[in-house]
């Protein structure tokens, strides 16, 4: 039996990924679910056995953890063919089980990493991505406002920890590469959807193959909470924001490695 295709939403924190994935969630041919974790937690299966026995590997995820490999040097290739086509399978079992009884074209996920999927496409015909892309100097105002909240800072360093400098490189090494690595990828980005929400959300499911018409209702739902996960007063006042909210020192960081990403998708630096 044919394989449903997969797409996936992907997008640094703080880029519209959430609001876009209830935009998606809309139609009744997705089925998606939201930062499930299945596809990184089947991609770190397989790199683990490509690690020789007794050699590390250093995977980070806002915490640095180091793995060891298990699997004799002489058969990494092997187990690692094998385990690849399971993690396939596991991944698609998945689906099927989470979406039982609903007549879907596209299985997916919201993710905010990009390795899983870059591996994906590599393996595996049709992949599609719509990538989230947002200002990265009003992504980290963001991302500073999030993570002054309580339950955010006790639970996610990421949002806290992160200096400007360090956010500009995971932000520059997500934007600079991914729509070269993943054929199949449409740019949505965060400042389009805000002002026109509806029309992205259905120029994306035409570009899937999908009729809009079938979401009407439930977008118009969805757009009327649609501020509901923002830390500005008004989506309008959450473009541009870094003008008012980020020092010269933390401006120059971004920009210095930024720059020419942002131009790339229509950011003018200051």
């Amino acid at each position: 039996m044919a394989r449903k295709p997969l797409y996936f939403l992907v997008g640094v924190g703080r880029s519209g990924t959430t609001l876009f994935q209830r935009l998606m969630d809309a139609h009744p041919r997705l089925g998606l679910t939201d930062e499930a974790g299945v596809q990184d937690l089947l991609f770190f299966f397989t790199q683990i056995a490509r690690i020789p026995a007794w050699q590390p590997m250093t995977v980070n995820r806002g915490t640095k953890v180091e793995l060891h490999g298990y699997v004799h040097p002489s058969l990494t290739d092997e187990i690692a063919s094998m385990v690849t086509v399971h993690a396939i399978d596991m991944l698609y079992e998945f689906y099927e089980r989470r979406f039982e009884g609903r007549d879907v074209e596209y299985f997916g996920d919201k993710l905010p990493d990009p390795e899983a999927v870059v591996t994906m496409n590599s393996v595996l015909d049709g992949l599609r991505a719509a990538l989230l892309v947002r200002d990265p100097r009003d992504v980290l105002c963001s991302m500073r406002s999030f993570g002054s909240r309580d339950n955010i800072r006790k639970g996610n360093r990421f949002f806290v920890d992160n200096s400007a400098e360090q956010f500009a490189t995971h932000w520059n090494n997500l934007y600079a590469g991914f729509p070269e690595l993943v054929e199949g990828t449409r740019i949505v980005r965060y400042e389009d959807m805000i002002q026109r929400p509806i029309e992205e959300a259905s120029d994306t499911f035409r570009w899937l193959g999908l009729d809009p018409a079938d979401a009407d209702q439930q977008l118009q739902r969805e757009r009327a909470e649609f501020s509901a996960h923002g830390t500005s007063a008004s989506s309008e006042q959450s473009v541009e924001r870094w003008r008012r909210d980020l020092s010269d020192e933390d401006l120059a960081s971004i920009e210095a490695t930024c720059g020419e990403t942002m131009r790339r998708y229509g950011y003018e630096t200051a």
